[in-house]
């Protein structure tokens, strides 16, 4: 038999045991922490020299809660509760844990985070959550388009709806 005809037979022979090659895989679908979600709540922790920390946490809560917010199909609010585990069941916390530190070789800080989402009651657990990254302060705040932009690109990687094919089409 000649190569050809043998690998029509070996075809025909898979495609009738029901062996046939499986179909491309579909498009990522959005992890099931996000199935039947009705709101997202923002929790953030900022560990820093002194009481820095408090202060920014609840800076950094309202600027991730404001650029999560922008073309969320659901409600995004910050977190009152203190911790993720008050929240409905329904609720998805985006859990951002972050550092304040000296910005190395210049004046001023950065903070370093990351950011995951966690659902209570669901088994589809994350325990590692975004690329960490590093954003500079200023004054002791957040909110200069480097430190956008980092916080964005981390939503990306988090939120389902801006993912490819979401609303922002990355």
């Amino acid at each position: 038999m000649r190569p050809k005809s043998q690998v029509k037979v070996l075809r025909a022979g898979a495609l009738a045991l029901g062996l046939a090659a499986p179909a491309a895989a579909p498009a990522a679908t959005p992890s099931l922490t996000w199935s039947g979600a009705t709101e997202v709540v923002i929790h953030c922790t900022v560990q820093g020299p002194g009481g820095a920390g408090a202060a920014l946490s609840r800076g950094l809560c309202e600027r991730v809660r404001s650029l999560a917010a922008q073309g969320a199909p659901m409600p995004v609010r910050a977190g009152e509760s203190g911790s993720p585990m008050l929240e409905p069941a329904s609720a998805v916390s985006l859990i951002v844990h972050a550092g304040l530190h000296p910005a190395p070789g210049a004046a001023g800080e950065v903070l370093a985070f990351t950011i995951r989402p966690f659902r209570r009651g669901t088994e589809d657990t994350h325990l590692i959550g975004t690329v960490p990254r590093i954003a500079p302060v200023s004054g002791g705040r957040l909110g200069s388009p480097a430190a956008d932009a980092e916080l964005q690109a981390a939503l990306d990687e988090t939120l389902p709806w801006r993912t490819a094919g979401g609303p922002r089409g990355r």
